[in-house]
């Protein structure tokens, strides 16, 4: 699989602003309702992590980069 340096910052930076958003969207939650239950926190956010992360393991591990 050949990718230019590019798309793998694209998607690092995809991953980054993913993250940064839901630190974003739970402190707001927290400030509005401290005793909340969010799902997303205990479910979705680490099934999310656990696939982006193995993701970008794949891509890394299989690219030659070009420039």
């Amino acid at each position: 699989m050949k990718t230019n340096n590019l798309m793998l910052i694209v998607i690092s930076l995809a991953w980054v602003l993913f993250i940064t958003w839901e630190l974003f969207v739970t402190e707001w939650s927290y400030l509005k309702d401290e005793n909340i239950f969010r799902v997303d926190l205990l479910i979705i956010f680490p099934l999310l992590q656990i696939i982006t992360i193995y993701t970008l393991i794949k891509i890394f591990r299989k690219t030659k980069t070009t420039d």
